[in-house]
């Protein structure tokens, strides 16, 4: 071997491992999620007191300003997010003054960040004898992830300025105005407000799933969205849920659209309105798939002016006021539903043996998949016998199933996000020092032994 060969030998084994050790140095760390678990159903406003604990404003006033405050600790701040906040199961958190008064009154701090709400079927109330305000606002950089979670009892109040240049007293219990809302396997009742009894969603995107909308108001002379209203042209995307006996004075008992919003599997029953019952379009699109349109208390069930109401199939109205326009659509058919089952946390209206939706998606057809595919309760759907017979019910729920699915999507259930290395990168480059080590060694060696023998 040449001394030329050999230098060059011994340069590139130690650029391999420089190299690999500045790629070790400098990979950037996985991001983490950090987790505030909240010790105390006490409410707390800024400024708050230095006791020892943490409650549910304390928790998200730490997760705006990425800090510890009081007893909010965390497995560390400084990241950025996303941030979980974990909530005692079964506790009830009451509200009892406002905390800011960004977009009207609010009495939770403002979410600025990526931000999810664990409830572990909790309880976020306005209490009865305190003034009146909505639960939570998110703002044009902030993203809330409800899960598992009720929310009930906020009463909106308007700045007399914001909620689209309106004025109105928007989001009982939600206002988005330019973020991302995502509520899932949540229950959001008894809240009011002028637009948007329980959500209002301005300019942002909105998530629903697993969830129930029942007791909500939209009062006033524009009182507008019993449940949902959604402004601006992002879209909303309800899917598996239940929208029941909310009520507008004006427009849109269920839900009052201005943008894009698609609905798949869920239940509009019993919404009234003046105009438009269970779902008013105004200069909008919305797009109904495998869902039940129905008993109306007032207005009807749908109504639209400058705007498209879609079909995708497969739904169920007991009137004709949607015009689905797909023959696999029934019209002018008896829902079959029944009564709201309130013994559940999130409640949902059964189906009763008979009804038209039973089994009205074929296993296959319109993101009907057998023994994946579940309900609002995630039972499963189109798997047999007592696991739903032969296809997809319309609607949230499955009719004659008591199984529940087995595959669950993450983004469906309730689990923080793992926080693990990336093995298969380390191991990789631990196998790859090892290697390049005995290679540098065997190198060196070798040059020792030219330089040895080649002695006079």
């Amino acid at each position: 071997m040449s001394q030329g060969s050999l230098f060059r030998r011994v340069f590139v084994w130690t650029a391999l491992l420089l190299g690999l050790v500045a790629l070790l140095g400098t990979q950037p760390a996985a991001a983490k999620a950090t987790v505030i678990l909240v010790t105390s159903t006490g409410h707390e406003v800024a400024p708050f007191v230095n006791d020892g604990d943490c409650t549910l404003g304390e928790a998200l006033a730490a997760a705006a300003a990425d800090q510890r405050i009081d007893g909010c600790t965390a497995n560390h701040f400084g990241s950025g997010g996303p941030f979980f906040i974990q909530l005692a199961p079964n506790a009830t958190y009451t509200l009892t003054a406002i905390d800011n008064t960004l977009a009207g009154a609010n009495g939770l701090p403002q979410i600025t960040r990526d931000v999810t709400i664990q409830g572990y079927n909790a309880t976020i109330e306005r209490g009865n004898n305190a003034p009146n305000f909505r639960l939570l606002y998110v703002a044009n950089t902030g993203k809330l992830t409800v899960d598992s979670l009720r929310l009930r009892n906020g009463t909106a109040t308007s700045d007399g300025t914001r909620c689209q240049d309106t004025g109105w007293a928007c989001g009982g219990a939600i206002l988005n105005e330019g973020g991302t809302v995502v509520i899932r396997n949540s229950f959001l009742t008894n809240n009011v407000a002028e637009a948007g009894g329980a959500l209002m969603t301005v300019d942002g995107n909105a998530t629903i799933r697993y969830s129930t909308f029942s007791g909500n108001f939209a009062v006033g002379s524009q009182g507008q969205g019993g449940a949902i209203a959604q402004f601006g042209d992002l879209p909303i995307l309800i899917e598996h849920s239940t929208i029941v006996n909310n009520d507008a004075d004006k427009r849109g008992g269920g839900l009052q659209n201005e943008g894009a919003a698609t609905i798949n599997f869920v239940t509009f029953s019993g919404n009234g309105a003046e105009l438009g019952g269970n779902i008013r379009n105004f200069e909008g699109t919305v797009t109904f798939s495998n869902s039940i349109i129905g008993r109306a208390s007032e207005g009807g069930n749908c109504a639209s002016l400058d705007g498209t109401i879609g079909s995708g199939g497969y739904n169920v109205e007991d009137a004709n006021d949607c015009e689905f326009s797909q023959a696999t659509d029934r019209r002018n058919t008896p829902t079959g539903l029944g009564t709201l089952d309130s013994s559940r946390f999130v409640p949902v209206i059964p189906l009763n043996s008979g009804s038209a939706a039973i089994n009205l998606i074929p296993a296959g057809t319109n993101g009907c998949i057998a023994g994946v595919t579940g309900d609002q309760r995630y039972f499963v759907r189109a798997n047999g016998a007592s696991q739903g017979g032969s296809g997809c019910d319309s609607g949230a729920y499955e009719f004659d199933t008591n199984s529940l699915i087995t595959a669950i999507k993450l983004d469906n259930f309730k689990q923080l996000p793992p926080e693990k290395p990336n093995v298969a990168l380390w191991y990789g480059a631990a196998l790859l020092l090892l290697f390049s080590a005995w290679a540098f060694r065997r190198t060196i060696r070798r040059y020792a032994d030219h330089l040895y023998s080649s002695k006079p």
